[in-house]
């Protein structure tokens, strides 16, 4: 077959073509990255070429208003404004069309701008310690929203159509005066995570047992006298805290969280844990500590079925012996068990061949008893000192060290 030259150079052309078409766009994309690397940190230089600011941090810098020419960054896509003095947000912010990610914390707003909705390509934001009241309607029209954080704020309720937030993955709504979720709160389907600690919801309104990707939830001290139903009809939570509250029992459809991996009961006057708490069997950490000294009836054996457990933590509840079936659970790689009325640990502790940590504080361990633990595990990290032991240790090495200055 003859040698086509020109249909080969045509070949040529159309390779070349593509490749300074390629290098071309790759360079533009360079260009494109080095100008969104770029943080604006002065609005006055931000001004100057509006068009190209892609990230303005004005955090900290004592600010007590934003101008109206917020509103000309039309390519923004991060704002930080955090820990300033701002008492109000121009209307023109809501003019950022391309604005993916805000931090307003640690500022003085009382309200949002009425039109923050039109904020569409929005998908953080952060209004932590501010004195907001309530929250405008259009507020649930940030559909792209995926991080909302409202810690410490004055919200005594939300939105009735707060659910319209679909695409929402985490919610901090920790520290504000809430008494009750509204009811479309179960149209979250896509909610992950939920912190309603220091909060007024002493009990649940909503199913959420929709929440299918709820996998965290944390409500710290909010006077809770029962795990409420819906809560344990969460069955893709994986980390459960419930510390600080009022809760007596844990109730026998606690065995309904099937992939739960941390739970976490502290500070609780518990006085019933039901034996189906061993059904957990992806349970890595269990801590049912009680610093107020409230006495648990008895801690169920059906603990050493949770063969994942890895940290247990059982202080102050009063025990005057450490359970027997503890050192059955080999596994186990964290105990604090430190605060209770026991008298001595038992040789069998030597079972637990994996135990990383190990924390029995007492005021009636007796020294002998510290040694021989240390003996018996060896490779593991002992706490034993009680409080006025650690006290004295420390006047004495004190002492110690003023002695040896003197030498010198």
């Amino acid at each position: 077959m003859p040698f086509n030259f020109k249909k080969k150079l045509n070949q040529v052309q159309i390779v070349m073509k593509h490749l300074i078409t390629t290098v071309l766009l790759l360079l533009f994309s360079a260009l494109l990255f080095a100008q969104k690397g770029n943080v604006y940190t002065s609005l006055e230089n931000a001004l100057q070429n509006p068009n190209k600011v892609y990230e303005l941090n004005l955090s900290g810098q004592k600010l007590e208003s934003i101008p109206a020419s917020i509103g000309q960054f039309s390519k923004l896509e991060k704002l930080d404004l955090h820990n300033n003095s701002i008492t109000e947000l121009p209307a023109a912010i809501c003019n950022l069309q391309h604005l993916r990610w805000l931090n307003i914390s640690f500022n003085k707003l009382k309200r949002l701008p009425a039109n923050i909705g039109n904020l569409n390509a929005l998908e953080y934001l952060n209004t932590h310690s501010n004195e907001l009241e309530s929250l405008p309607n259009s507020f649930t029209k940030l559909n792209a929203l995926k991080t909302l954080n409202l810690y410490y704020n004055h919200l005594d309720s939300l939105n009735s159509d707060f659910g319209n937030l679909s695409n929402l993955r985490q919610l901090y709504l920790n520290s504000n005066p809430l008494k009750a979720l509204p009811s479309s709160f179960s149209q979250l389907k896509n909610l992950s995570l939920l912190n309603l600690s220091f909060n007024r919801i002493n009990y649940v309104l909503t199913d959420f047992q929709d929440l299918e990707q709820l996998d965290s939830l944390i409500i710290i001290s909010c006077h809770l006298r029962f795990i409420p139903k819906e809560i344990t009809q969460i069955k893709s939570l994986t980390y459960l805290n419930l510390q600080a509250n009022e809760i007596q029992v844990i109730p026998e459809a606690i065995q309904n969280l099937e992939h739960l991996e941390e739970l976490i009961m502290q500070d609780n006057p518990i006085t019933t844990i039901h034996p189906n708490i061993g059904s957990l069997s992806k349970l890595s950490l269990l801590n049912l500590s009680d610093y107020n000294y409230n006495l648990v009836a008895e801690i169920p054996a059906s603990l050493t079925n949770l063969k994942e457990l890895k940290v247990l933590q059982i202080c102050g509840l009063g025990l005057k012996k450490i359970p027997d079936f503890i050192f059955d659970m080999e596994q186990l790689e964290i105990i604090d068990i430190k605060y209770n009325n026991f008298k001595k640990v038992p040789k069998s502790v030597k079972k637990l061949v994996h135990l990383k940590r190990f924390d029995f504080r007492s005021e009636k361990i007796v020294e002998r008893q510290n040694k021989n633990v240390q003996k018996w595990l060896p490779n593991t990290e002992i706490n034993a000192l009680n409080e006025r032991s650690d006290q004295m240790q420390k006047v004495l090495k004190a002492l110690m060290k003023a002695a040896d200055n003197k030498k010198e």
